[in-house]
């Protein structure tokens, strides 16, 4: 038996909670570290890379991986190889497809989101549908929960059956701090709580009428994640790292201690230029040119700290850099559960971590034009980085007159 559910997501979960930012001293927790501790993380050293391979009839199959879900049990892992979603065990063996692409109820189109929940039931949060749906261990469709958009809705996250969601309200300007809600939905439907407000900068105006200006230039933006316990990580940005509970309870406030690199001229002025070279220059209109003149006047001062963060299955935290200049390749810094230094790796521009813990890690590259290419890869122990680090420098240290 299937269940159908409507649930109404609105305006009024969105004026149940404050919008003060939060400070360190609000956190259980608070953990700062220094640019003097950030040039001393060891870099771990990656060993052993290896495609991740999926065996379906016997053959090997490289593929897309759309997400990692892990059970009690050991774990699977969910592909969206050509709209379908299938699914395999931690060892890659083909078990089952899930549902079936389509607008009918129980079908799915567009997959923001999906994990594997305790009872090993597969949810899927299908956003072009605006819908929940919850498969069995056979693959069959046991729940299906349609939603109304919530209102000023940016993004959300499947766990552990249920949904959160992340909504960013619109500023008197692109780009200025607003308060923005997390707010989550039990896996029944019943009920929907706050559990956070942060700021975060604003991706379009109040009202500008039928044309919404660009963003300025190098303007940073808002990265979250739900880890394995439902905790919320977040940051805007900046070198500062926000975690909440399930409850919405302040856990940890992390300053990371990267130091921050300012936007230069020469750089805005050659953003400017391969922006306008995106447009014919006979049909570029002054409209378009005065809307990147004015990008560029309210470029940000100094380039965002992280662009991306990651909560792995064993706690620790990731964070990309923003890459520097027009280097190819970004570094993780990752830290412990507790927010103390793990280290950090050096991975192409192009490669995303998409699961795993701090002994190895599953990334994909994803090229422009060509599919994602999944692989595993092992990281030393973090006390074998150091102790090669320490060998380095003591070398180092020894060829110094």
């Amino acid at each position: 038996m299937v269940m159908v559910m409507v649930m109404v997501l609105g305006t009024a979960a969105c004026r149940q909670a404050g919008t003060h930012q939060a400070r360190a001293e609000d956190f259980a927790r608070s953990v700062i570290h220094t640019a003097a501790e950030y040039a001393a993380a060891p870099r771990l050293p990656l060993r052993n890379w290896r495609p991740a391979c999926l065996h379906r009839n016997g053959h090997c199959d490289y593929r897309t991986f759309s997400a990692g879900g892990m059970t009690p049990s050991g774990g699977s892992i969910l592909v969206e190889p050509g709209g379908v979603l299938e699914q395999f065990d931690s060892a890659g063996r083909y078990l089952r497809s899930i549902g079936r692409t389509g607008f009918a109820d129980g079908e799915y189109r567009g997959v923001a989101d999906l994990a594997v929940d305790a009872q090993g039931a597969v949810v899927v949060f299908d956003r072009s549908n605006f819908r929940l749906l919850r498969y069995d261990t056979l693959g069959t469709l046991s729940h299906a929960l349609q939603l109304r958009p919530v209102e000023l809705f940016t993004s959300a996250a499947v766990w552990s059956g249920g949904l959160v969601f992340f909504s960013i309200p619109t500023g008197d300007s692109v780009g200025q701090p607003v308060p923005a809600t997390f707010d989550a939905l039990d896996p029944s439907g019943r009920s929907i709580h706050r559990v956070a407000t942060v700021l975060a900068p604003a991706l379009n105006m109040h009202s500008s009428g039928d044309l919404q200006p660009m963003p300025p230039f190098f303007m940073p933006r808002a990265s979250w994640t739900v880890g394995p316990d439902g905790a919320i990580t977040f940051t805007n940005g900046t070198s500062t790292v926000e975690r909440y509970d399930t409850a919405g309870h302040p856990q940890l406030f992390l300053q990371t201690g990267v130091p921050s690199r300012p936007v230069t001229p020469r750089e805005i002025d050659a953003e400017k230029q391969r922006i306008l070279a995106m447009f014919p220059v006979s049909r570029i209109h002054s409209m378009v040119v005065l809307s990147i003149d004015q990008s560029a006047a309210h470029a940000a001062r100094v380039h965002a700290a992280f662009t991306a963060v990651r909560v792995l299955r064993d706690g620790t935290t990731w964070l990309r850099e923003q890459p520097r200049g027009g280097a190819d390749s970004a570094r993780w810094d990752a830290f412990r559960p507790n927010g103390a230094w793990l280290g950090w790796v050096e991975l192409p521009a192009s490669m995303h971590l998409l699961d795993g813990r701090a002994s190895r890690l599953l990334l994909a590259t994803r090229a422009r034009g060509q599919p994602p290419s999944p692989q595993w890869v092992d990281l030393a122990a973090p006390e074998e980085a150091m102790s090669a680090e320490g060998a380095v420098r003591a070398a180092d240290a020894s060829r110094r007159p």
